[in-house]
């Protein structure tokens, strides 16, 4: 009970991690491709191993959770929540940080449900486009995020359109927002997934695209920082690189809000990009120019991004359900 599934959905988003002998072409955000081979994995110093042990130590009254026992076997895992805390100024105390992370994350990820989550947002098993539930639909609608294939690092390519998301929207609507985080731990939970399964060092390149991002978001920062925690304080060491694009005006003020709801160890991977950035992103996606967003100056309209339609609008997310469009990231050749 409370063990997170691996389900469809994000199985599908794990396509290209795995050796199957059937799955040797994949359609990356509707582009077919040769599964990566050559994905970079570091391995761990003793050091690291060291560091893992000690933690794994630190936890080991946990192995019967059905979470954290699970993430105290995986080396990987254990590696995440120690390099999380490394803006600790000592070892001991990144120990007891990474240990603390490690009991409210777990038991976190129990209290929200993610796992009953996970059931409801997932598509079927024959990847019908419409999600299962009208929660989940909700959600999705007014969601600014998604998995859009895989980096070239072996990780997920994960895309969030910060400049859509309707914030203040959100801020007046409870039954909206609460969909809306449950689909945020659906996308950064798939991603968790992913990394964690290719496991080592593997982590993911995520692009924060900004374009259309206003003022008014600084009224709203509450609300951004209720969905931001809910990666920060769970999901240590996901993304290895994010890049910034398309600032708008006023972007060094609006910054200064939103870099206050990060930690230091997040604004350390943060790089702005500028106009030039098409063809940095197209190499670190698997496909390039072809599997990257449309939005982002790719030739992909079948990418995994949802909609991030204004509160009370969900007409557009019901025509590309019915098309077959922003719901599909990586889907398996039937």
């Amino acid at each position: 009970k409370g063990r997170i599934p691996h389900t469809p959905n994000t199985r599908t988003a794990m396509a290209g991690l795995f050796d199957d002998d059937d799955a040797d072409e994949w359609a990356l955000g509707g582009v077919k491709q040769n599964k990566p081979v050559s994905a970079t994995v570091s391995v761990f110093t003793s050091g690291e191993i060291a560091n893992i042990s000690e933690l794994r130590q630190l936890v080991s009254d946990l192995s019967e959770h059905s979470i954290a026992g699970e993430y105290s076997k995986d080396e990987s895992t254990l590696w995440r929540y120690f390099g999380a805390k490394s803006t600790e100024r000592t070892k001991d105390a990144q120990l007891k940080a990474a240990e603390a992370m490690f009991r409210e994350s777990t038991q976190w990820k129990l209290d929200a449900d993610v796992a009953g989550t996970m059931l409801l947002w997932d598509k079927s098993e024959n990847f019908e486009l419409r999600p299962k539930t009208d929660e989940a639909r909700l959600g999705d609608s007014h969601f600014y995020g998604g998995i859009c294939g895989l980096a070239t690092s072996g990780g997920p390519f994960m895309v969030e359109r910060l400049g859509k998301v309707d914030v203040g929207g959100l801020s007046h609507d409870e039954k909206c927002l609460a969909a809306v985080k449950k689909s945020y731990i659906h996308y950064i939970e798939s991603a968790w997934q992913t990394v964690r399964a290719k496991g080592g060092k593997t982590q993911a390149v995520m692009v924060i695209d900004m374009q259309g991002l206003g003022m008014s978001v600084l009224r709203h920062m509450s609300t951004l920082k209720e969905m931001s925690k809910i990666a920060t304080h769970n999901y240590p060491e996901i993304a290895g690189t994010i890049y910034l694009v398309n600032p708008p005006w006023g972007f060094q003020t609006i910054w200064k809000g939103v870099q206050s709801i990060l930690p230091p160890r997040t604004r350390e991977k943060i790089t702005m990009l500028n106009e030039d950035y098409v063809e940095i992103l197209a190499k670190h996606i698997v496909g390039g120019k072809s599997a990257l967003p449309d939005f982002l100056g790719g030739d992909c309209i079948k990418h995994g991004v949802c909609a991030a339609l204004p509160v009370g609008d969900t007409k557009e997310a019901d025509e590309e359900d019915e098309e077959g469009g922003d719901k599909t990231a990586v889907q398996k050749e039937q």
